[in-house]
């Protein structure tokens, strides 16, 4: 199975395209998080979706829009915009959101997994039946601790779909892979020049990396 590949933060048409040049898989947008320097506007996406589209009208990438605790008028605008595949959700939202949507729209759910933390599987298995996907932001270190990667091979092993997240970049990503395998690899400041701001070369290279791993 090859793995696919998102990049994500984007905050311009230009860079936009540039990815989809390349023929990446996904492209992410982080929506209205206060916190993210990389965050736009729900108007912004639906703009620069629609103009990319237009120079790309075939084979486009599915677009991932990502948010942290939106309320559920403003994911309503997000699935009207009619531009977005997937509402890849990062807050603490509960069955009951996800539930609200999962029929309209394709659902990720991310976790931020520290090395303290256990039972991966059984945090993915009580949101089984409302997200088609999870996203595991690994630690902001160089590998994972043994417990973590021993959860994310059995999670894998019984059937979840994984995104995996995190500090990701060209010289890293090819050995998780190896030993992980999952299912998509995300990346968004390991192909940056600074914040917001993608690198041609550094999304070259990432890619390169995935498919000759």
């Amino acid at each position: 199975m090859q793995t696919k590949v998102k990049f994500c933060g984007f905050t311009n048409l230009n860079d936009v395209l540039e990815a989809l040049k390349l023929g990446v898989d996904y492209i992410g947008f982080a929506i209205e998080m206060p916190t993210n320097v990389r965050s736009i506007s729900i108007h912004k996406l639906k703009d620069i979706v629609i103009e990319a589209k237009k120079a790309f009208p075939t084979n486009f990438p599915k677009v991932v829009a990502i948010t942290s605790n939106l309320d559920t008028f403003k994911l309503r605008q997000l699935v009207d915009t009619g531009v977005v595949d997937i509402i890849q959700f990062h807050g603490n939202e509960d069955r009951y959101i996800l539930s609200q949507f999962y029929s309209q729209i394709e659902i990720w759910k991310a976790f931020e997994i520290h090395p303290t933390d256990i039972n991966l599987v059984s945090k993915l298995s009580n949101l089984k039946n409302f997200v088609q996907r999870f996203v595991i932001d690994k630690p902001k270190i160089n590998e994972f601790e043994f417990d973590l990667k021993k959860d994310f091979i059995q999670a894998k092993k019984l059937g979840f779909d994984l995104v995996l997240a995190g500090g990701l970049d060209a010289d890293n990503v090819k050995k998780l892979i190896r030993e992980l395998e999952p299912n998509i690899v995300d990346v968004s400041r390991g192909i940056e020049e600074k914040p917001g701001q993608k690198s041609i070369e550094k999304m070259k290279s990432f890619l390169e990396a995935v498919y000759f791993h």
